[in-house]
């Protein structure tokens, strides 16, 4: 789909482009100014969650935010159209001054048809009966059709076992079916097992250490291309072949390897940091 190659930080799509070396022109559909007199467009944004014609975009302030096509009655307005913030806030999840459950989104990626995963790297506020904040989340979505909100649940994934306070950032689903976690704090790699229980307590759901990006750089994005998991920071991209395969860092097996290095420079938009 030619949303797909919005610039909305999605890395997958971009990965197998790179590896095969081709150029890809990139349509700029929500922004300040799309449409006319828009001023609310995503802010940095990270990640995007997609259910049939419903459009979720995550970014640094605004959290999880429903889009809808400018014009609904294009002939495909997902893949032809233009979008604008949804005024409808029962559609969205946080931002706002108050950030229940969160603000700042990263990667957000898909668990079969409605369930998805979704980083925050939120800082902890540490203030009583705070709900939500930063971690990694699951949230299961009803049918795009639900009445007052097609959020049915929401629930943290390994609460308490280490991941909030490194500020999550990026995550990956992996074809061992557990889930990778990348830091805004550090470099670490880590995994959980066992992503989709609801009880966190269980011990059935656990962290694993893989390793680290290169330097410990902080890492910005993740993604599987087969058993390879590619990591991208803002020094470069790099790989931890046959990522599952990992266990411990036995042998420094989950530590990545460079593959690009990029040229220092300053851009208007800098990315978020911890």
């Amino acid at each position: 789909m030619r949303l797909e190659k919005v610039a909305v930080g999605i890395m997958a799509a971009s990965l197998a482009s790179a590896l095969a070396e081709a150029q890809v022109v990139a349509d700029l559909v929500s922004a300040s100014g799309i449409p006319a007199g828009n001023i609310f467009a995503p802010h940095t944004p990270a990640g995007m969650l997609m259910i049939g014609t419903h459009i979720w975009v995550g970014d640094e302030v605004q959290g999880l935010h429903h889009y809808v096509p400018v014009d609904p009655n294009n002939i495909d307005p997902v893949n032809t159209g233009k979008f604008v913030f949804d005024t409808n806030s029962e559609w969205s999840m946080g931002g706002g001054t108050a950030c229940i459950p969160w603000c700042s989104i990263g990667q957000v990626v898909q668990d079969g048809s409605t369930r998805a995963y979704v980083a925050s790297y939120d800082h902890a506020k540490g203030q009583p009966f705070q709900i939500g904040g930063p971690g990694v989340w699951m949230i299961q979505i009803q049918s795009p059709l639900g009445i007052f909100s097609p959020f049915e649940g929401v629930s943290p994934v390994a609460a308490g076992l280490g991941l909030s306070g490194d500020q999550p950032t990026a995550i990956a689903l992996g074809p061992d079916t557990k889930l990778y976690v990348g830091f805004l704090k550090n470099g670490n790699i880590k995994r959980v097992a066992n992503p989709s229980v609801l009880n966190p307590s269980s011990q059935n759901q656990t962290v694993e250490s893989v390793g680290s990006t290169p330097n410990g750089q902080p890492m910005r994005a993740m993604a599987f291309l087969g058993a390879d998991l590619y990591v991208a920071t803002d020094q470069g991209l790099a790989v931890v072949h046959n990522a599952g395969a990992c266990i411990g860092n036995a042998g420094s097996c989950g530590n990545a390897v460079c593959r690009t290095v990029l040229p220092a420079r300053r851009t208007s938009a800098s990315p978020p940091t911890a």
